[in-house]
């Protein structure tokens, strides 16, 4: 919850990722998708943040898997 930047770089390396859950309500600050960019199939974030986060700078290129997390009962 508490991350506020992802640097470029983070991901090199990590082959087997394919989703990324951030329960941050405010998109963390990003460039390293575009720059370093990974084949990624989901990424879930709160509920009340799907629209900040497809609208966000670094987040945006990945606006059609980007989904609510799904808090089971």
């Amino acid at each position: 919850n508490s991350v506020t930047s992802i640097r470029v770089g983070v991901f090199d390396g990590c082959t087997g990722l394919t989703s990324i859950t951030s329960e941050n309500i405010n998109p963390p600050i990003t460039n390293s998708f575009a720059l370093s960019p990974i084949p990624l199939e989901n990424i879930y974030v709160p509920s009340e943040s799907v629209d900040a986060y497809k609208a966000a700078a670094g987040w945006s290129d990945y606006a059609d898997i980007i989904t609510a997390i799904i808090k089971s009962t």
